[in-house]
């Protein structure tokens, strides 16, 4: 899984190594639906995705959290 969104705002799998420097940004908190942080998510909300870009530039992080990854 890349990126996808519940309710109004987007889940990015980021990894875990760029979540602490991406909660830190606005609008962004840790992802934990289940009751506990899902380690290398985060939501992002709707009132920073204005715009293209700025999804893009999500998208764009996600992508590249993914393609380092393994194959399976």
């Amino acid at each position: 899984m890349c990126v996808g969104v519940r309710d109004t705002s987007i889940f990015a799998r980021i990894g875990p190594d760029k979540c602490n420097r991406a909660l830190e940004q606005p609008g962004t908190r840790k992802m934990d639906f289940t009751g506990r942080a899902l380690k290398g998510f985060v939501y992002v909300s709707e009132n920073v995705l204005t715009d293209d870009p700025s999804l893009c530039q999500w998208i764009k992080e996600c992508e590249s959290f993914i393609m380092s990854l393994p194959p399976k």
